[in-house]
């Protein structure tokens, strides 16, 4: 459990997060060899299924995890995320919901209420539930940097901004005096050029993340998806095909996505990574 939690909140490059993913693997597999009816090994088996695209078998672990055990709060949050990626969003909410009456005080499990809003195109509900996050842990990293997004894709550029700069801080992704030009950078971009001048700044960003080596090429293309650009969003997501990149999954949660569903080289992305169309 360790390994799976340690990438999703902390800066580590591609190569970082596939060893954890190995271990991870790992350490699972020889759980549940000691203990078949370990509830959390179970939990653990869906979320290594889900990232390695079999659906079915992540779905079949997680309900084996909740049989198991119907109070472990973090079974119920995983499957909450593949029921998303899945665009089952009320029976995702169902499960989060249940998680937070699980385990009310987890700043992660109800971090994911916010996330299934959002991924059932929620967002004032998402923006005001990351908010709840922040008020609960004020220095939670990843809250800022993910109601960043919702704000952004809302249209509340200003208060996106803000949550960008204080999530990144809090990571160690940029000094204070980093994300302060930066964000100067940005607002002034906002004020002379507007919306799609606010989305080229993201893209310059995303690249640069990209280029660290502390960024996904995910999300390059979402921020390719953001300015309308299609060729180069596919380019990007052909990317992340080719090397199984863990983010794909969430293709059809991704908001930014949405304009492109009829479009056949979307089609068919889907339908080799295994998510309904």
């Amino acid at each position: 459990m360790a390994y799976n939690l340690l990438p999703r909140n902390s800066v580590m490059t591609k190569s970082e997060v596939l060893e954890s993913k190995a271990r991870e693997k790992t350490a699972t597999l020889r759980a549940l060899e000691l203990a078949e009816a370990l509830a959390e090994g179970h939990a653990l088996l869906g979320e290594i299924r889900s990232f390695e695209w079999d659906f079915a078998g992540a779905e079949n672990s997680f309900r084996r995890a909740i049989e198991l055990n119907p109070n472990l709060a973090i079974a119920r949050q995983w499957y909450s995320e593949l029921l998303s990626r899945l665009s089952r969003h009320d029976e995702a909410i169902t499960e989060i919901l249940k998680a937070q009456q699980l385990d009310p005080l987890s700043r992660d499990v109800n971090l994911h209420i916010a996330l299934r809003y959002q991924e059932a195109r929620r967002p004032d509900e998402a923006i005001a539930q990351f908010k709840t996050v922040t008020e609960m842990e004020p220095d939670h990293a990843i809250a800022y940097e993910l109601m960043s997004s919702a704000l952004a894709a809302s249209g509340r550029f200003e208060e996106a901004i803000e949550a960008m700069s204080r999530g990144e801080i809090l990571f160690g992704i940029e000094t204070t005096e980093v994300s302060k030009k930066k964000v100067d950078e940005i607002r002034d971009a906002l004020r002379t050029g507007g919306n799609q001048a606010f989305w080229q700044k993201n893209l310059k960003y995303a690249m640069k993340y990209y280029e660290r080596g502390i960024n996904s090429p995910f999300f390059v293309a979402t921020a390719y998806a953001r300015l309308g650009d299609k060729t180069k969003t596919f380019e990007w997501l052909e990317k992340c095909f080719a090397e199984r990149d863990p983010w794909i999954v969430h293709l059809k949660a991704e908001p930014a996505f949405d304009s492109f569903e009829s479009d056949p080289r979307y089609i068919d992305l889907l339908l080799r990574v295994g998510l309904p169309r």
